[in-house]
């Protein structure tokens, strides 16, 4: 908490703490909440975290399209740029800091990048692989080509970490089928009633909806 308040000038919410000090515990997670919740800017911040306080961590987000893991990679960037600390972290080779849209690495070697499934992946290793919208990714694709970019054994000492993300549907699909495999853990899963009580949602918004949706849908 002290070091994102600190570093990052920013102060996470309750359930985006508990998905941190998960993260530390459980090198393969299955994180499932429903959209606008801050799942992701908690991923991005323990991600973060890591690349900056250990030595050659190779992060690496993935998404079924470039653009969707870009989008993470680019939030974690503003995030550096927008800590005096981090932005002074960044390594520079001949003269140029190296950070970009499509990249950053830091002074201690570790570094970030972004690939859609179809992406070429030759040479790619990862020791954190935040896999985003899970359940639309092709589940073969993952586990022949994206699992294995972080098969080899990390010369940082640090085990692989696998962070998967989503919304599951019901009794279907690649988080439904990942949350029956106990190598993966699982957090409570965070709702939209969750995220009414905690005031993320606006209640005046979710009555809407609500009153908008059949019962099957809602």
């Amino acid at each position: 908490l002290l070091w994102l308040k600190h570093v990052c000038n920013v102060t996470p919410r309750p359930q985006q703490l508990m998905y941190m000090a998960q993260m530390d515990e459980h090198p393969f997670i299955s994180i499932v909440a429903v959209p606008r919740s801050g799942k992701s800017k908690a991923i991005q911040f323990k991600n973060l975290k890591w690349c900056a306080t250990i030595p050659r961590e190779d992060l690496r987000y993935f998404a079924p399209a470039v653009y969707q893991a870009r989008k993470n990679l680019k939030e974690t960037i503003d995030h550096i740029l927008e800590s005096s600390i981090l932005s002074q972290f960044i390594e520079s080779r001949l003269g140029r800091k190296q950070i970009s849209s499509t990249h950053f690495a830091f002074m201690n070697r570790s570094n970030g990048e972004a690939f859609g499934q179809d992406s070429q992946l030759e040479s790619v290793n990862a020791t954190i692989e935040h896999i985003d919208e899970f359940d639309d990714m092709n589940l073969e694709t993952v586990k022949t080509r994206i699992f294995g970019r972080a098969a080899g054994k990390n010369e940082n000492g640090m085990p692989t970490r696998i962070i998967l993300t989503g919304w599951i549907q019901e009794e279907r699909g690649n988080l439904y089928s990942i949350s029956q495999d106990p190598m993966f853990f699982k957090p409570p899963m965070f709702n939209a009633h969750h995220a009414l009580a905690a005031g993320i949602y606006d209640a005046d918004f979710f009555n809407l909806l609500r009153e908008q949706l059949t019962p099957d849908e809602w």
